[in-house]
């Protein structure tokens, strides 16, 4: 199983499809709790676009080369981005 939801923390794995945003969603939204992504081997751009709108606390990027090439340096959080930009608002 690509993902490993509990109340303090998500644990992202492996291949993360995009049958994992709903069930990712539905955790961020009871428990808005850092995500470590850095066991991913792959992740459905729809997914990040779901970690990005939905702010959240990203603790580790993957190690993958090929995935962690396009991603950003450092982890993006609530913390680092603007509440407008949080949103997907421009400010």
């Amino acid at each position: 199983m690509p993902h490993d939801l509990h109340a303090d923390a998500a644990n992202l794995s492996g291949h993360v499809s995009i049958d994992e945003a709903e069930p990712l969603l539905d955790w961020l939204q009871q428990h808005n709790g850092p995500v470590d992504l850095a066991a991913c081997s792959h992740i459905h751009p729809a997914v990040l676009q779901l970690l990005f709108c939905a702010g959240a606390r990203i603790t580790a990027w993957p190690a993958a080369p090929a995935l962690r090439s396009w991603l950003p340096a450092t982890p993006v959080s609530a913390e680092t981005v603007p509440p407008t930009e949080t949103k997907g608002i421009p400010s």
